[in-house]
C-alpha cells in the first residue's frame, strides 16, 4: 500500500509519543479527582497547577493567567459573549450599545458567534485584510468607536497562515483601553509568543493543532481583565468554569506545548525547506499561470501554503489528491462540508472562481523532504 502524505496540519496533528507517555499515567494508575482531599486527589491537583504553570511559562503568562477549556471553539464563544455583551454580569449594558471589532475571515467559531451576538443587538465592524491577507492596523484605528468594548483578531489565519501585526494592534488597543482578544489556534506552538509582547488581554489554543489531545484547549487571560464565569456549580478553574478537570488533557497538552516551543528554530527552518521545494517542484511542472500562492509576499507560518490553480475545483483536486496518496484540504477542517466559495479568499478580493480553486497545504512536525515532491507530483 502506498504511504500516506499528511500535509494537513493546519486541521489537526497526531499526539506526539512524548505527550502521550507522559500523559498515560493519569488515565489509570493517576486517577485522582483533582478536587478530592486525600492523596489520590493531592497528586491529580499538583499535577493539574504543574501543567497550567509550565504552559503559562511558554507564552510568558502567570499561572493563574492560564484556564483550561475543550477547546479554542469554546474559549472564543466564552470571551465574546462574556466581553460584548455580558447582560447577566452587568444587566445594566444595554447590547445595542456595544459595538465589536473583527474581522471578516476569522476561523468559524469566531464569525459565527459574532453573527449570534449582531442577531441580539450588538454592532460588529468586519474589518477586510488586503489581498495578501493582511489586516492592517491603520483600519482597526479607524474602525473604533467610543462604545467599542472588544476587538478580536487571529494571530495567524487557519486557511492562509499569514501573520497579522498583532503586537502593533496590542499597543494601539491598549492605548486606547480596548480589550484585545486573539484566537491563537493555529500560531501556539508554531512560532515564538509572548503575550506581553503582543499587549493582548485574552489568547485563546486547542491543543491538537501542537501535537497535543482533542478536545483540550486554554485560554490565557491577563491577570487584570475581568471574565464572568462561564460554567457554574463548582470551584474548578478559579470559579470560571465548573467540572472536574481532564488532567490527562492538562499533561499531554503541556508536554506537547514544552516540546514543540523546544524544536521551533529547527523545526520552521525545516519547514519553510519544504515549502520552497514543493514550490520550485510546482514551477517545474506548471506554468506561472497556471498556480499562485495567496499571501506569498506576506508573513506566514512555516511550511503553509494555500495555492490556487487556475481553472481547477479544489474540492475535486482533494479528493483526488486523496486517491494518490496526498492528504490535503481546500480550507477550514471547521466547515468541510461546506461547498461554498472560501469565505476567507473572497474577503481577500479573489473572485468566486478563484475562491473555490484553492488546496491548503500545511505541513506537521514528522513531514520529510520527500512529502514536498509527493505533493507536487501527485498534482499532475
Amino acid at each position: 500500500m502506498k504511504p500516506i502524505v499528511y500535509v494537513d496540519a493546519a486541521a489537526t496533528t497526531p499526539l506526539s509519543e512524548f505527550a502521550f507517555n507522559r500523559a498515560l499515567p493519569f488515565l489509570r494508575e493517576d486517577f485522582g479527582n483533582a478536587s478530592s482531599r486525600h492523596s489520590h486527589g493531592v497528586t491529580a491537583r499538583q499535577t493539574l497547577e504543574e501543567s497550567r504553570r509550565t504552559i503559562g511559562e511558554t507564552l510568558g503568562a502567570r499561572s493563574e493567567e492560564i484556564v483550561f477549556t475543550s477547546g479554542a471553539s469554546e474559549a472564543n464563544a466564552w470571551i465574546l459573549n462574556a466581553i460584548a455583551a455580558p447582560i447577566v454580569a452587568a444587566p445594566a449594558i444595554n447590547v445595542k450599545d456595544v459595538n465589536v471589532v473583527s474581522t471578516a475571515f476569522e476561523h468559524s467559531s469566531i464569525w459565527e458567534t459574532l453573527r449570534s451576538l449582531e442577531r441580539r443587538g450588538v454592532a460588529v465592524t468586519y474589518l477586510r485584510p488586503n489581498r495578501d491577507g493582511v489586516i492592517s492596523t491603520a483600519d482597526v484605528a479607524a474602525a473604533l468607536r467610543p462604545n467599542t468594548r472588544l476587538v478580536s483578531i487571529m494571530t495567524a489565519n487557519n486557511e492562509l497562515g499569514t501573520l497579522q501585526p498583532i503586537a502593533e494592534i496590542g499597543r494601539l488597543l491598549r492605548e486606547r483601553g480596548v480589550v484585545f482578544h486573539t484566537d491563537a489556534t493555529q500560531a501556539v506552538g508554531h512560532i515564538p509568543l509572548n503575550v506581553n509582547e503582543l499587549n493582548i488581554d485574552f489568547l485563546t489554543a486547542s491543543a491538537h493543532k501542537f501535537n497535543g489531545p482533542k478536545g483540550f484547549g486554554f485560554l490565557y487571560r491577563r491577570h487584570d481583565v475581568d471574565l464572568p464565569a462561564f460554567i457554574l456549580g463548582g470551584s474548578q478553574e478559579r470559579g470560571l468554569r465548573s467540572g472536574t478537570e481532564n488532567i490527562f488533557g492538562a499533561v499531554a497538552t503541556a508536554a506537547a506545548l514544552t516540546e514543540n516551543v523546544a524544536a521551533l528554530p529547527e523545526t520552521t527552518a525545516r519547514l519553510c525547506n519544504l515549502e520552497n521545494a514543493l514550490l520550485r517542484r510546482l514551477r517545474e511542472v506548471l506554468s506561472s499561470s497556471d498556480f499562485s500562492v495567496v499571501g506569498e509576499s506576506a508573513a506566514r507560518l512555516p511550511g503553509f501554503l494555500n495555492l490556487v490553480f487556475n481553472g481547477a475545483d479544489g474540492d475535486t483536486m482533494t479528493r483526488l489528491l486523496d486517491l494518490r496518496g496526498v492528504c490535503a484540504s481546500t480550507g477550514s477542517a471547521c466547515s468541510s462540508g461546506d461547498v461554498k466559495p472560501s469565505r476567507t479568499l473572497l474577503a481577500t478580493g479573489r473572485s468566486e472562481l478563484e475562491a473555490r480553486s484553492s488546496v491548503r497545504v500545511s505541513f506537521g512536525r514528522s513531514a520529510v523532504p520527500d512529502d514536498a515532491v509527493a505533493v507536487a507530483d501527485a498534482r499532475k
